[in-house]
């Protein structure tokens, strides 16, 4: 009985540790999770400032004579 009891507690007690460092590796997944949203969220107001820019310079220059005529 003592010998089952011993194997429980052992099983337990590496259980929790599993526990543990899963939690610690969800803890850090969800920070590089959070980094990576704000760092594409910052990259797609950037695209979208560089796509306004050409359409506003392409818009420019399709109301221009090219320089041969």
């Amino acid at each position: 009985m003592d010998d089952i009891l011993t194997k429980l507690q052992e099983s337990l007690c590496h259980q929790a540790e599993d526990i543990a460092r899963l939690s610690d590796e969800v803890f850090a997944q969800q920070k590089d999770i959070k980094a990576l949203k704000a760092e594409l969220s910052t990259l797609k107001r950037e695209l979208s400032v560089a796509k306004d820019q050409l359409n506003s310079e392409t818009s420019l220059h399709e109301d221009q004579r090219p320089p041969h005529y």
